[in-house]
């Protein structure tokens, strides 16, 4: 398994540590958000949001960096 990590800054519900990891759909989740909200809060279209939870290893590092910011953690807790 490949893994980008990215590291929680607290403000995740549940008080996640830095050994924990997540898929995208999890942090969605925690936010209550569908895929079309996320999309549009990201300025990015459904489909292309809809690939990067379904694949997330295709990622440019611009568009992680927007991801990190959203859900508010750091590079090294998502799962690929």
């Amino acid at each position: 398994m490949n893994l980008i990590q990215v590291y929680n800054i607290d403000k995740m519900k549940g008080g996640n540590n830095l050994n924990d990891y997540f898929t995208l759909k999890e942090l969605r989740a925690r936010k209550n958000k569908t895929q079309v909200e996320v999309a549009k809060d990201l300025d990015v279209s459904p489909q292309t949001y809809n690939s990067w939870e379904n694949n997330p290893g295709i990622i440019k590092l611009s568009n992680l960096i927007k991801l990190c910011n959203y859900f508010d953690i750091k590079i090294g807790q998502i799962k690929v």
